[in-house]
C-alpha cells in the first residue's frame, strides 16, 4: 500500500530550493504589504503581486476598460509554464505549503483524492467568469492574492496594533520612570473591520482543507490556479518520463497537486504546478522538466472532470449567485449611508471592478475606510466604505486610490481628489447641542476644513447650519462631534460626485459647488504618509 503523500520523503536539497524560494516571494509580499504605511515612494511596487493577478486584470476590464500589463506577462509566463507561479510565488500557496507540513506531522493518512478532484475549481472560476460578465466582483472574494491581502488588512494588521499598544501598556510605568515620555503616552489608533469574522472564517476554512488532501484549496477550489491551468494546457514546459521508468509510484505519492495518476507517463497538464516533487523521489531519473519535446512524454489532454456538465453548472451557480446579490432588499433602503472613497468609480462600475482585496483599508491614514458588512446587501460585503464616527477622510492624503490595483478608486491628484465630493453633511436638530439644548458648540465648525459650517441667530440663539455648496463630505465635523453614541451631524451620500472620467473640479464647478479650503489647509504639503502618531508597526 502506498504512503500518505507527505514532502518528508522528499531529498532536502530540492525541498530546501523550493521553500527557499517561496520564502523570499513571500518576505517580499510582506514587506510590500508593510510599506504601504509608510511615504508613497514611487519606486516600490507596492501593487506587485495584486497586479500580477490576472483576475484582477479581468475585474479592471470589466469596469474601467484597463489591462493591466503585468496581468498579461503572467498570462504569457502561464502559457510557456503553466501554473509554476503556484508553486513558486504565490503567498497564499506557501501558507498552504506551511500548514500543511504541520498537518503532515500530526493528521493521519489523508486520501490523495476525493473531493479535490470533483471539479469544483471549474464550478468558481465559470462562477467568476459570470460575475465578470454581469459587472459583479464579489466571486473574486475567493481570488488567492486578494484573499491573503484583506485577511493581513482586516485580521493581522489590527491584531499588530493591539499587540503594540498592549506592549506599550505594559512598559509605560518604566517608561514614565526612566522619562521617556514620548514612549510612555504613545499609542496607535486601532483599527476596527466588520468584516473580519468573515474572512477569518473563510481563511481558516482555506487552511483547513489541508486535514483532507494536500493543497486542497489549490488542486480543488482556487480559481487562480484553474485560470493558470487551463493556460498551461498549451504550455511546451512540461513533466517529461523516459521509458527508464519501472513504475514504482513514487512520483505519484510525492505529487502534492494529484497530477499523476496510476500511469506515471501520463500528466494532467492543468494540474501540474511543475514544482519538481516528482522528479526529486525518481530512482530512475526519468523524469525530466523542459521546453523541448519528447517523442516518450504522453499527456492528459484534460482533466477528466472539466466536463460539460461542470461547465454549465457553473455558468448556471454563477448566474443564480448574481440574481441573488443583485435582489437583496436591503441594497436599496432609502437608510442606506454607504460613502465611497474618493475618486470612487459609479456604484455600478465600482462593484464591477472593486475585488475587496483591503489594500485601501491597510493605508488609509485614519482608518476611517472600512471593510462593508451585510447591513448592505451581499454584493457589497468586504467593499470599502467611510465609518466618519471613527475619523474624518484626511484632505492631505490620496494613497487609497494610488494602491487600488483593479482602479476602482482612481488614482487622482491632491487638487483632484479634494474635490471628490463623497457625500453632504446633515445635523441633526434633535440632538444638537446647539440646538435641543441652547448651548454653543463650535467643534464641527473648527473641525470643518472647507468653512462649510455657519452660524445663524434663530430664536435669540446662534444656531449651525451646513452650506451645502462649500461641504465635500470628509468627515471631519462627523469625527468630532461631542454627542454620545450616533452623531449630531451626519455625512450622508446625498450631493457625491463619482465619475469615470474627467475632473472633478469641473464637475463641481458645473454642479455650483466651490470648495474654498481654509488657509491652513492650502498651506499644508501634500500628505504622503500618516502622522507619527498614527504609524502603526511594522
Amino acid at each position: 500500500m502506498k504512503k500518505a503523500p507527505s514532502e518528508t520523503g522528499l531529498p532536502w536539497g530540492s525541498r530546501r530550493k523550493k521553500w527557499l524560494i517561496q520564502g523570499i516571494c513571500f518576505a517580499l509580499f510582506l514587506f510590500l504589504f508593510a510599506s504601504m504605511h509608510h511615504p508613497w515612494r514611487s519606486w516600490i511596487p507596492y501593487r506587485l503581486f495584486l497586479d500580477l493577478n490576472p483576475l484582477s486584470s479581468l475585474a479592471a476590464l470589466s469596469g474601467t476598460r484597463q489591462f493591466f500589463l503585468l496581468g498579461l506577462l503572467m498570462i504569457v509566463v502561464a502559457l510557456v509554464w503553466g501554473r509554476i507561479f503556484c508553486a513558486y510565488v504565490c503567498p497564499l500557496g506557501f501558507c498552504i505549503d506551511v500548514v500543511d507540513h504541520g498537518l503532515a506531522r500530526t493528521a493521519r493518512e489523508r486520501p490523495r483524492g476525493g473531493l479535490a478532484s470533483s471539479g469544483l475549481q471549474w464550478v468558481l472560476l465559470g462562477v467568476v467568469f459570470v460575475g465578470v460578465a454581469f459587472k459583479n466582483s464579489l466571486p473574486l472574494v475567493l481570488d488567492p492574492i486578494g484573499l491573503l491581502t484583506r485577511s493581513l488588512s482586516v485580521i493581522f494588521y489590527p491584531i499588530s496594533i493591539w499587540v503594540a499598544n498592549s506592549l506599550t501598556g505594559l512598559l509605560r510605568p518604566l517608561a514614565e520612570q526612566r522619562g521617556w515620555y514620548e514612549l510612555a503616552y504613545h499609542a496607535y489608533p486601532q483599527p476596527g473591520f466588520q468584516a473580519a469574522i468573515g474572512n477569518l472564517i473563510l481563511l481558516a476554512l482555506v487552511l483547513g482543507l489541508g486535514l483532507l488532501t494536500r493543497r486542497f484549496w489549490c488542486r480543488g477550489l482556487c480559481p487562480l490556479g484553474a485560470l493558470l491551468g487551463l493556460l498551461g494546457r498549451v504550455a511546451p514546459s512540461r513533466r517529461r518520463v523516459t521509458s527508464a521508468c519501472t513504475t514504482c509510484g513514487q512520483c505519484e505519492v510525492a505529487c502534492p497537486m494529484g497530477a499523476i495518476g496510476d500511469d506515471p507517463f501520463r500528466t494532467k497538464s492543468t494540474a501540474c504546478i511543475q514544482c519538481k516533487s516528482c522528479q526529486a523521489v525518481c530512482p530512475e531519473d526519468a523524469i525530466s522538466f523542459s521546453l523541448r519535446p519528447r517523442p516518450e512524454a504522453r499527456y492528459l489532454p484534460l482533466p477528466g472532470e472539466l466536463s460539460r456538465r461542470n461547465f454549465f453548472f457553473g455558468l448556471g451557480l454563477g448566474s443564480m449567485a448574481i440574481v441573488l446579490t443583485r435582489l437583496d432588499p436591503r441594497t436599496v433602503k432609502k437608510t442606506d449611508r454607504s460613502l465611497r472613497p474618493p475618486g470612487a468609480l459609479p456604484e455600478e462600475d465600482f462593484l464591477a471592478t472593486c475585488i475587496r482585496c483591503g489594500a485601501c483599508l491597510r493605508i488609509c491614514v485614519t482608518h476611517t475606510l472600512q471593510a462593508a458588512g451585510m447591513e448592505n446587501g451581499l454584493i457589497r460585503w468586504g467593499t470599502p466604505v467611510h465609518n466618519m464616527r471613527v475619523a474624518g477622510c484626511e484632505q492631505q492624503c490620496n494613497l487609497c486610490g494610488k494602491v487600488c490595483p483593479t482602479g476602482a478608486i482612481r488614482d487622482l491628484p491632491l487638487i483632484e481628489r479634494q474635490h471628490a465630493k463623497v457625500g453632504t453633511a446633515v445635523i441633526v436638530r434633535e440632538t444638537c447641542v446647539a440646538w435641543a439644548k441652547d448651548r454653543i458648540c463650535l467643534l464641527c465648525d473648527e473641525a470643518c476644513p472647507y468653512n462649510a459650517i455657519v452660524f445663524r441667530p434663530v430664536e435669540g440663539h446662534k444656531r449651525p447650519f451646513v452650506d451645502e455648496s462649500r461641504c465635500n463630505g470628509c468627515g471631519m465635523c462627523e469625527a468630532v462631534c461631542p454627542v454620545i453614541g450616533e452623531a449630531a451631524i451626519l455625512v450622508v451620500p446625498a450631493g457625491e460626485i463619482r465619475q469615470k472620467e474627467g475632473s472633478y473640479k469641473e464637475a463641481l464647478h458645473r454642479e455650483r459647488i466651490f470648495l474654498e479650503p481654509k488657509k491652513d489647509l492650502l498651506e499644508l504639503p501634500e500628505r504622503t504618509e500618516p502622522l507619527e502618531s498614527e504609524e502603526g508597526p511594522v
